[in-house]
């Protein structure tokens, strides 16, 4: 037997995700209405999901409520599924199927009025994956809480749509981040001297100032000027010419000469062999 289509929807924002709830107004008015109604008046803000009956249903707790409610019952609706919406008489409150629940031992106490929908189903199963209490197994050590509601088809003419509020009953926000306090930086005139020989002697740029409300420091590199004075200062030494040189000098030029003498004897006995050797042929004797 197919179930009829849903004619209202809330959305339930938990901690761990939102929920969104579509409700058979139509076929369950009284408890439909009232529980829009409480989701108007943001009534479920800080209950949280708890009380988990593993494989059966997870039920709200801390709702409470003097408004009595009456059992409706559809043939078509049952519990066939997770994430059915029904109301507990005898707790007073709602809760969701956690799995298809088919032995339902006392139906009279129990009236489906909604189920969750899209992709929120998802979010409702991870909820189930929580870590339980080892005293209590019926119990999240980390419940999901719910902050807050908003109605989007109240299918009632009388009720209009609500919006979602900004309150987050019960959930744990990161503190809001201090900004820091600005810090002033002031050196004392002793330490500038210091600054300025570590400046010079990483031969940086030649004007360094650093500025500050309290300090003023200005490098000029005059070591780099003194390192050229000297390195001209040896180029002109190097260029001259002493006595002692100029004869060194004349020696080796002497040395040369008769190098390119005995070279030139030489060659000379090189052409006077090849032309006494020409036309003869050593190889046929």
């Amino acid at each position: 037997m197919l179930e009829p289509a849903t004619s209202a929807k809330c959305i339930v924002y938990t901690t761990k995700g939102r929920l969104d709830i579509e409700l058979w107004a139509k076929e369950c008015p009284r408890l439909a209405r009232m529980f829009i109604e409480d989701c108007n008046g943001n009534k479920y803000n800080g209950c949280h999901l708890n009380n988990y009956q593993k494989d059966r249903y997870v039920e709200v707790c801390g709702y409470f409520t003097d408004k009595k409610r009456s059992r409706e019952y559809n043939p078509r609706l049952s519990f066939s599924k997770d994430g059915i919406v029904a109301w507990n008489f005898k707790s007073n409150t709602w809760f969701i199927t956690t799995n298809e629940w088919v032995a339902v031992s006392d139906l009279e106490h129990v009236s489906i009025f909604g189920k969750i929908v899209g992709d929120s189903i998802y979010t409702f199963r991870d909820i189930l994956k929580g870590e339980l209490d080892e005293d209590e197994q019926s119990k999240f050590l980390y419940p999901a809480v719910i902050e807050s509601t908003e109605v989007t088809i109240p299918y009632f003419d009388d009720i209009s749509t609500s919006k979602r509020t900004n309150d987050k009953v019960g959930s744990l926000q990161e503190p809001a981040k201090k900004k820091g306090k600005r810090v002033r930086l002031s050196y004392d005139d002793d330490d500038d001297d210091d600054i300025v020989e570590d400046i010079v002697a990483m031969k940086v740029s030649p004007l360094i100032k650093f500025k500050d409300d309290n300090a003023h420091i200005e490098a000029v590199e005059e070591e780099e000027e003194e390192e050229e004075e000297e390195e001209e200062e040896e180029s002109d030494v190097s260029n001259k010419k002493y006595p002692s040189e100029e004869k060194s000098t004349g020696e080796e030029g002497i040395v040369e000469k008769r190098k390119t003498d005995r070279e030139k004897e030489t060659l000379k006995m090189l052409e006077a062999f090849k032309a006494k050797i020409k036309g003869k042929d050593f190889l046929s004797k």
